[in-house]
C-alpha cells in the first residue's frame, strides 16, 4: 500500500512538472518610510509582481527578511491576498516595523519568498497531500526614501 501511495505521489509530481504554468516574476522597486516615531519606524517596500502567462495566478503567502544598514531589523510573513490576471501586474506593499528610528539615507536589503497557487487540479491534490505550493524568491537593496 505504501508503495502505491509513493508511486501515485511521484506520478502527480511528474504530471505537475509537465504543466506549462509560469511562475510570476518579482522585482523590488524601492522602500520608503511610511511612519516614524521616536521609538519605531514602519518602512514600506514596493514589490512588483508580473504574470507573463495567459492564466491567472493566485498569490498566497509572502515571507521576507529586512536588513537596515547591514543589521537584520525585521522578518515577517503575510498573505498576498491578490490574484495576478493573465499578462497582468501589481505592486505589493510589504510593511516592516522596526523598533528604532531609521536615519535619512539608510540602506536596506530585503529578501524573501512568495508562494503561489497555480491553477491546476493536480497541484491542489498535491497540496492536499501535504506538499507545499511552489514559490519564487526575490531580493533587493537600495536606500530608503524619506
Amino acid at each position: 500500500m505504501r508503495s502505491l501511495v509513493l508511486a501515485l505521489t511521484a506520478f502527480l509530481v511528474a504530471l505537475e512538472g509537465c504543466s506549462s504554468a509560469k511562475a510570476p516574476s518579482l522585482a523590488v522597486r524601492g522602500a520608503r518610510v511610511a511612519q516614524q516615531t521616536d521609538a519605531a519606524t514602519v518602512v514600506t517596500f514596493d514589490l512588483f509582481a508580473e504574470n507573463t502567462d495567459d492564466r491567472q495566478i493566485p498569490l498566497a503567502d509572502i515571507r521576507y527578511d529586512v536588513w537596515i544598514n547591514g543589521v537584520q531589523a525585521f522578518n515577517g510573513r503575510r498573505s498576498a491576498q491578490i490574484t495576478l490576471p493573465g499578462y497582468g501586474a501589481q505592486t505589493l506593499l510589504l510593511p516592516a516595523a522596526v523598533t528604532s528610528q531609521v536615519p535619512q539615507g539608510a540602506t536596506y536589503r530585503i529578501a524573501g519568498e512568495l508562494s503561489y497557487r497555480p491553477a491546476s487540479f493536480w497541484r491542489e491534490t498535491l497540496n492536499d497531500a501535504g506538499l507545499p505550493f511552489p514559490s519564487v524568491s526575490f531580493a533587493g537593496e537600495g536606500s530608503i526614501e524619506p
